[in-house]
């Protein structure tokens, strides 16, 4: 399976999956990750409200939304963003790609640890700019769920 929503839409466009399984698996990708969100916030909400002292923020020196998002360094452009975003996302779904193509010959139980190293590779050379949010529904779900947890609208803009 795959849990990134640009890769369920290029598999839409090469007709590999059906609108509608498509639709699917992109809102059960994001609903996880607002689920994955909500654990960490569990998991570490006494360390967050230590350093936040309750005030939930997206910037200043006690910001802790970027925990569930990703937002521009100060120095990004919106089309520097885009760019980056660009990249990264193209890159995972090239690699993605390269591995399940048949011809290719890669064992399937290879392909979860590929998969990995892909993924953290990307996201260590593409994170500087953002914070690496290459997969939509991470950085979305974790917006869903911060923003019921006082980070408000803000997340959005």
């Amino acid at each position: 399976g795959h849990v990134n929503p640009a890769v369920t839409t290029a598999l839409f466009i090469l007709g590999k999956i059906s609108f509608i399984h498509s639709l699917l698996y992109c809102v059960a990708q994001t609903l996880g990750a607002a689920c994955g969100a909500g654990i960490m916030y569990i998991v570490h909400s006494e360390a967050i409200n230590a350093f936040d002292g309750g005030v939930r923020a997206i910037s200043g020196p006690n910001a802790t939304g970027i925990i569930f998002a990703s937002f521009p360094q100060p120095y990004l452009s919106n089309t520097g963003a885009f760019i980056d975003q660009m990249a990264g996302t193209s890159l995972i779904g090239l690699f993605v790609g390269f591995c399940c193509e048949p011809k290719n010959q890669i064992p399937r139980n290879l392909m979860p640890v590929l998969f990995g190293i892909i993924a953290t590779t990307i996201s260590i050379c593409c994170g500087l700019n953002m914070g690496s949010p290459v997969n939509p529904a991470s950085d979305f779900g974790g917006r869903i769920f911060a923003s019921s947890v006082g980070y408000g609208v803000q997340l959005f803009t």
